[in-house]
């Protein structure tokens, strides 16, 4: 087979309906179903990995321009390594600290089961393979062209979360919390937090007795990223989110980076009680566990109210 038919197929690939609905699921699922409570978490995550394992490969083809069958096969390796990779903890928190830095926050829950998403990449192996088509030729430019733009967005972009909140039944202005986050800075605020990780072999005792020399970053697993609003509360960590691992542990610790600031480090016993919290509220109004955001002139600065434990990274 010439490269002018090689050429011809992988374009082909971007006209096809599988590729189109992989993308359409791509981005219903990251900006419509996450966090709407429409659907189970584990399946939204995996219906993401699913649909990018299919979309990206293909786009990455295409933008590469890819000709030989060599070449596109190094593109789908580069595709599964680094889909691979981003199952390891400390990888991911990595990344998606590099990226809120970068103010472009994009987070990754790691997973050892969504490898099991790599066989989605058989069906864009077939995709690529496809006999070129002229069935669409006259807004073939078009369609292609569409799906470049639109398909690079997808795989680059990621759904942010809202504010956690737990909800009090009945009650929609308040929601649950034992420790929470308030934002006093004047204007909303960008928030990325990690949880600590189901990996971390770190005991209570060494967390809430020695935190700063315990807690460090890639003991943490990214979670979520959201948008703040002024005097809004958000739970650090939501009850419903909460692993098996720090349920046994007895204590809980998070990793906060927020906009225009450093990291912080948040530490809590499981003692602390879980009350009805307002989801907006002024700061006199805040009791025990809320951790206050302020801003000091350009410095953004945190005050936690007792038991909480907060620092610096690096501190």
């Amino acid at each position: 087979m010439n490269s002018s038919q090689l050429e011809g197929r992988r374009w082909s690939a971007l006209q096809h309906p599988l590729w189109w609905g992989a993308l359409a699921l791509l981005l219903v699922n990251d900006h419509l179903l996450k966090g709407a409570g429409l659907l189970p978490s584990f399946l939204t995550g995996k219906l993401s990995d699913f649909a990018g394992l299919l979309v990206a490969p293909v786009l990455l083809v295409v933008l590469l321009g890819a000709r030989s069958r060599r070449a596109m096969a190094w593109c789908f390796a580069l595709v599964a390594v680094g889909f691979g990779v981003l199952q390891w903890p400390s990888v991911a928190s990595s990344v998606g600290g590099l990226t809120a830095r970068l103010g472009v926050p994009w987070y990754v829950t790691p997973d050892p089961t969504d490898l099991v998403a790599l066989s989605a990449l058989f069906g864009a192996w077939w995709l690529v393979r496809l006999e070129a088509t002229s069935v669409v030729r006259s807004w073939a430019p078009a369609v292609r062209g569409a799906a470049v733009v639109v398909g690079a967005c997808a795989c680059v972009a990621t759904s942010a979360l809202p504010a956690p909140h737990s909800p009090v039944p009945g009650q929609p202005e308040l929601m649950n919390a034992d420790a929470y986050l308030h934002n006093a800075t004047g204007a909303a605020v960008g928030v990325h937090v990690r949880m600590l990780g189901e990996h971390a072999d770190v005991s209570c005792q060494d967390i809430l007795e020695e935190p700063r020399r315990t807690l460090r970053r890639d003991l943490f697993i990214q979670e979520g990223v959201w948008t703040q609003t002024l005097d809004e509360n958000a739970a650090m960590w939501p009850i419903q989110a909460r692993n098996e691992a720090a349920l046994q542990r007895g204590c809980y610790a998070v990793m906060l980076e927020l906009e225009d600031s450093e990291a912080f480090f948040v530490a809590w016993s499981a003692e602390l009680e879980v009350v009805p919290v307002p989801r907006v509220s002024s700061s006199a109004e805040l009791g025990a566990g809320a951790l206050i955001v302020e801003r000091d002139g350009e410095e953004v600065v945190v005050c936690g109210k007792a038991p909480l434990i907060v620092f610096r990274e690096g501190d």
